[in-house]
């Protein structure tokens, strides 16, 4: 900040909050008890409550998936993929769609703690028809569990089950501290949107902001005389560069050993 001098705004932000975990809750298990899922004779019961790099490769093995209809595949999205008949036989017909995900919400929401009776998702999304744009492969359902914490998708004797000791996790609110000419002193606001922090750079750095971008300019957080002098300008749309040719190419050996590694280092794995 000394090097960047007293004109220069400066910003700092995470993309998440902090905070424990002190549950693992085992969603496949429970799509699989009420006749969602079903695992191949290969699943094996989860005794770490932790998803390690061998299970990782092969995770999605211990699901048979001519008999499944709803699953999540990754511990870290909290998301149920509904999988779609397309005239196979197989799956939920289009017109059945609505109907399946409003019980399966319904469902959730229901789902209580055998030990306090108190509920376990806390909130339910349902994505595609939220009227929202999104690019398939995208998740049918989101969900938000009590404890702002991850789901397992392992096979287990239990739907939820207490940690040993606690785990850190997100939170929806994170950290943002700023200071510059741009920037008002001496305030706090609450809460300030991570989707605004690119707005916020756009226009700190004099360029005008994307009618695209969900996000806005948050206004509190600037200096009066700031928007005086440079108002919020806008642009009909962001320009989405071409995809380079190849760039759907399978990950080399190396680069899947990269990843492991970088999801190691990152704590999402042991």
């Amino acid at each position: 900040m000394a090097a960047a001098g007293p004109d220069t705004d400066v910003i700092m932000t995470s993309d998440h909050g902090f905070g424990a975990t002190t549950e693992i809750v085992y969603i496949n298990e429970w799509l699989s008890r009420e006749g969602y899922l079903q695992w191949a004779t290969s699943a094996e019961q989860d005794e770490t409550g932790k998803l390690t790099a061998n299970k990782i490769k092969d995770h999605l093995s211990m699901i048979d998936w001519k008999n499944t209809v709803a699953f999540c595949p990754t511990p870290s999205s909290n998301a149920i993929y509904i999988k779609k008949d397309n005239n196979s036989g197989h799956g939920v017909k289009d017109g059945d769609y609505l109907e399946f995900c409003l019980k399966l919400k319904q469902e959730l929401l229901s789902l209580r703690d055998p030990r306090n009776g108190k509920p376990i998702i806390a909130g339910v999304d349902l994505l595609k028809l939220e009227g929202k744009p999104f690019i398939e492969p995208s998740p049918d359902i989101h969900l938000r569990l009590r404890d702002g914490g991850f789901v397992s998708i392992l096979k287990s004797q239990e739907i939820v089950v207490p940690r040993k000791h606690a785990d850190g996790t997100h939170r929806p609110n994170g950290i943002f501290i700023g200071r510059g000419p741009h920037l008002q002193p001496g305030i706090q606001v609450r809460p300030l949107n991570l989707l605004d922090i690119t707005p916020l750079m756009l226009y700190l750095l004099g360029l005008p902001v994307p009618d695209d971008l969900e996000g806005e300019v948050p206004a509190a957080v600037l200096r009066d005389e700031a928007l005086t002098t440079q108002a919020v300008t806008r642009k009909s749309t962001t320009l989405a560069p071409d995809v380079p040719a190849g760039s759907d190419r399978e990950a080399t050996p190396e680069e899947r050993e990269a990843l492991m590694k970088q999801l190691q280092l990152l704590g999402y794995m042991d």
